[in-house]
């Protein structure tokens, strides 16, 4: 059963009970992938990450945490996956604006990504 928001937002349905629970090779959803399972922990990770601003106030004369080898590989790599996310939005609107009926794109595409950048730039 869809709702017409479901299929506007997804294209597809959001749960299937016989794809799911009534299956050989049970799987979630397509559009259970694209929301719950990658919201959920950006939720999580921008929630826990509210009490690291604390650590880096301007013009602290002895921070909390040094700069050494380990932050500037996780800042590092922090910004490789910022650059990945810009990407994918960008992927998404090239794959947008082919006339594939076979790459169709759906809101919950770009949202997706969309959450991905704001997650690892938080």
């Amino acid at each position: 059963m869809d709702s017409s928001f479901e299929k506007k937002f997804c294209g597809a349905e959001f749960w299937s009970t016989n794809q799911t629970w009534n299956s050989d090779n049970p799987d979630f959803t397509e559009c259970f992938h694209k929301t719950i399972l990658a919201w959920i922990p950006s939720l999580i990770l921008a929630i826990f990450s509210i009490g690291e601003f604390r650590l880096f106030k301007p013009g602290r004369k002895n921070p909390l945490i040094t700069w050494n080898v380990y932050n500037l590989t996780k800042i590092l790599l922090t910004g490789l996956l910022i650059v990945l996310a810009i990407v994918g939005i960008a992927f998404t609107g090239i794959t947008d604006g082919d006339d594939n009926s076979e790459t169709d794109v759906y809101p919950v595409d770009y949202f997706t990504n969309i959450l991905y950048l704001f997650t690892y730039i938080w």
